[in-house]
């Protein structure tokens, strides 16, 4: 099971950009929305009260873009 962040604590750590926990929220949804919609995964999972990174995610972070 992959770790997690709350969105509060992710907010914290971005707080000189003026993100709040809502933005922090507001944002994952929108990645899981669009990645759905053009390959099918979702980019984050909910976990409790915490988003942790998809598998797919994961293994596809450092991966070069095949011709």
């Amino acid at each position: 099971m992959p770790m997690g962040a709350s969105p509060s604590k992710i907010a914290y750590q971005l707080r000189t950009y003026g993100v709040d926990r809502f933005m922090v929220t507001r944002r994952m949804k929108a990645m899981n929305r669009r990645l759905q919609k053009e390959l099918g995964y979702d980019a984050a999972e909910k976990i409790g009260h915490k988003w942790a990174l998809t598998d797919f995610l994961i293994e596809n972070w450092g991966s070069e873009k095949q011709a």
